[in-house]
């Protein structure tokens, strides 16, 4: 409406103007006063074009500055999009490997995402999901660690590496010892008989006591012995990089 407004006062201006300059050749000698009296209307055009002009400027640069938010805007979009669906492909992946994974057919999962690692990993499945405490949390054919606190909507799972994990394992040799974690830093084959031969390299997984039997922990690192006492132990190198997991799978009682 604005705009409106001043494109008529531009054309009423712009006619006056026009009958100014007619009458004006044909004044002749009265062409002095007659300017006179013409010269407001003509700073009147000069400024009114003047005024349009930066108006035309001013909108033009408005748009483009709500183009440019614009296109931040679908960048952004863009952006959360491909995490989407990286986050995806990462899930569709480890279910392919879980498939793959020589573990009993009749075992049934439910799939969890990794909401956190502190101490525990926190995990988005909760009661409401049928996750209880004590169900194994495996990635592949991996253990993860066993549920130990739950909510309607999230589980924490307490890993390998934490103090309170006592997990009966064995190498693959057979060599029967205790997993324990230290300080949620390391993790040690313990209470292994000093007759017991452990080797670096030596894979260690589940016993089927308190969790299934053959799930994958880790590998011998180093061995730890004294002579003079009835038992040694072995550090662990867990087969998993916990803060990088993404996605774990709940096996259901």
């Amino acid at each position: 409406m604005v705009m409106s407004n001043a494109i008529t006062k531009f054309l009423i201006l712009a006619v006056i103007s026009l009958l100014f300059v007619g009458l004006g050749r044909w004044m002749g000698k009265y062409v002095g006063p007659f300017e006179i009296l013409t010269m407001p209307i003509k700073k009147d055009m000069y400024l009114f074009r003047q005024n349009l002009t930066q108006k035309f400027s001013f909108s033009t640069g408005k748009k483009d500055e709500n183009l440019k938010k614009e296109l931040e805007t679908v960048k952004r979009e863009n952006e959360v999009l491909k995490a989407k669906i990286a986050v995806l492909e990462e899930e569709n992946a480890n279910f392919r490997r879980l498939l793959q994974a020589p573990l009993p057919p009749s075992w049934q999962f439910i799939p969890a995402n990794v909401l956190g690692l502190s101490r525990y990993l926190t995990v988005d499945k909760g009661e409401e999901d049928g996750v209880k405490v004590g169900n194994v949390v495996i990635s592949e054919n991996i253990l993860v660690g066993k549920i130990f606190s739950v909510t309607p909507k999230t589980a924490k799972v307490v890993l390998p590496q934490d103090s309170e994990a006592k997990i009966p394992a064995a190498t693959q040799n057979g060599v029967r010892g205790i997993l324990t974690g230290q300080f949620g830093t390391k993790i040690f084959l313990e209470n292994v008989l000093q007759k017991e031969t452990l080797n670096d390299g030596d894979r260690v997984e589940t016993m089927g006591e308190d969790y299934p039997q053959g799930l994958l922990i880790g590998k011998v690192t180093r061995v730890i012995f004294d002579e003079r006492e009835p038992y040694k132990k072995a550090e662990i190198t867990p087969l998993l990089d916990y803060n990088k997991l993404t996605t774990v799978f709940i096996k259901k009682d």
